[in-house]
C-alpha cells in the first residue's frame, strides 16, 4: 500500500499537538515526563520525511530519520553565533538548545515507533514504487 500524503499530514498534525501539550505548563500536563516530547519529536521527523520521500521504502525513511535526528542533536554541541541566534527563535522547537546523550535513545525509540506504525498498523510493506 502506498503512503498517503493526507494521512501523513494528519499524523504530523496530531503528533505536533501532542508534543506541544507534553511541554505545556498546564496543570493537567505537568506530570508528563520530558522525554515524551523527544519521542514525539522523532515520530514527527519520521512522518515529515515520509511525506517528503513518499515513494521511498520505509527503511530508507527510517535511516534518514535517525541520521536527521542524531545530526540535529549533535549540532547542539556547535556554538557558532548564527546557530545560537536561530535557537532563540521559534526554530528552537526544531533545533533544540543543549546536547543530551539520552535524547539519542529517545529519538531511536520514537523513530522505531513511527517505523512500526508505518509497517504494521498502516500495513505498508517495504517496497519500491514506480
Amino acid at each position: 500500500m502506498k503512503r498517503s500524503r493526507k494521512k501523513m499530514i494528519l499524523i504530523i498534525g496530531i503528533v505536533i499537538v501532542c508534543g506541544l501539550l507534553s511541554r505545556s505548563n498546564a496543570y493537567s500536563f505537568q506530570n508528563i515526563p520530558t522525554y515524551i516530547g523527544d519521542i514525539l519529536w522523532a515520530i514527527m521527523m519520521y512522518y515529515i520525511l515520509a511525506f517528503l520521500l513518499i515513494k521511498k521504502p520505509n527503511t530508507t525513511v527510517l535511516w534518514i530519520s535517525l541520521i536527521t535526528c542524531y545530526g540535529i542533536e549533535v549540532s547542539q554541541l556547535l556554538q557558532v553565533q548564527w546557530l545560537i541566534y536561530l535557537r532563540t527563535t521559534p526554530l528552537y522547537y526544531l533545533l533544540g538548545a543543549g546536547f543530551l546523550f539520552e535524547d539519542l535513545v529517545w529519538y531511536t525509540l520514537g523513530v522505531g515507533i513511527a517505523y512500526f506504525l508505518d509497517c504494521v498498523l498502516l500495513k505498508r510493506k517495504d517496497e519500491k514504487y514506480e
